[in-house]
């Protein structure tokens, strides 16, 4: 049996959040739902946010910390949004985006905050996934 390795690209793991986000649901306040896990429901497969559906599409816990490739990817999606005011300084194969006094954490609050907008659908986050990829693909955010 052959193993494939996993496209780590940021298009492929925006592309793969959006499958996630579409399969699992959304999730507001947090990066995954902990009360569906409490239930017994994998972490993976829980309701998320758009950063924890790109940290499972990474292959991380949606709570977890990432590689540069999953921060690439928030960072197509942030320049996506027009966020790219929180990217500034950001170096992905450097920062902690989990340190509260680094640009990593600005990028987190921003997203944070565009996708718990009260009145942001699911569709409109599959969306933006999906063109954040597109616009990696045509070299318009990288």
């Amino acid at each position: 049996m052959s193993t494939q390795a996993l496209d780590m690209s940021a298009p492929a793991i925006l592309r793969r959040a959006a499958n996630v986000y579409r399969t699992n649901g959304r999730c507001e306040g947090a990066y995954y739902d902990v009360v569906q896990e409490s239930f017994g429901v994998p972490a993976k497969d829980c309701r998320v946010c758009a950063i924890g559906a790109i940290n499972i599409a990474a292959g991380a816990h949606p709570e977890g910390v990432l590689n540069s490739s999953g921060l690439r990817a928030r960072m197509a999606l942030a320049k996506h949004l027009g966020l790219g005011r929180h990217l500034v300084g950001l170096d992905v194969d450097r920062d902690d985006p989990h340190d509260t006094d680094g640009p990593g954490y600005a990028l987190i609050n921003a997203l944070a905050t565009w996708h718990d907008l009260a009145a942001r659908t699911l569709d409109e986050v599959v969306a933006a996934l999906v063109a954040a990829a597109d616009a990696v693909e045509r070299g318009e955010s990288r």
